[in-house]
């Protein structure tokens, strides 16, 4: 029976004519917004030398501002000094050290604590008989 009603023509959508022509009629018109044009300036090309004003860097290799020269010398001097020392800011501090080792406990703790689930499903213990301090569901201390 549902094969003859899936066979039922489907109704045919039908445009209202006279709705769609007075849309078009009352549309507004549609005005073009004139922009102005985006500035190209097409790229010279000139064998006069390069295109910014500054020096090339052949020009200004052998000579050196005095500022340069202020900067070299002071990072040459803390350098020199051993005020900066690479092999300092790679050292973990005690407290860095600490916090690795306590964060390897509890790693070593928690995926310790998934082989004894493990173990105890293996045996046939239900895991609910304590909670993680060691007391039982059916001690009444805490209510």
């Amino acid at each position: 029976m549902e094969a003859k009603e899936s066979k039922k023509p489907r109704d045919h959508v039908k445009w209202d004519e006279d709705n769609l022509n007075d849309i078009e009629s009352t549309k507004p018109v549609r005005e073009k917004i004139t922009e102005p044009k985006t500035p190209y300036h097409p790229m010279v090309d000139e064998d006069d030398g390069p295109v910014s004003p500054q020096r090339s860097i052949g020009e200004s290799v052998g000579k050196s501002s005095p500022h340069a020269d202020a900067i070299k010398n002071a990072l040459m001097e803390a350098v020199s000094s051993g005020k900066f020392s690479a092999r300092d800011s790679w050292e973990p501090c005690s407290n860095e050290e600490e916090q690795r080792t306590d964060f390897e406990e509890h790693r070593k703790a928690h995926y310790d604590e998934f082989r004894k689930m493990k173990e105890m499903l293996k045996k046939g213990t239900p895991p609910d008989e304590g909670d993680e301090d060691g007391n039982h569901k059916d001690s009444k201390e805490g209510c």
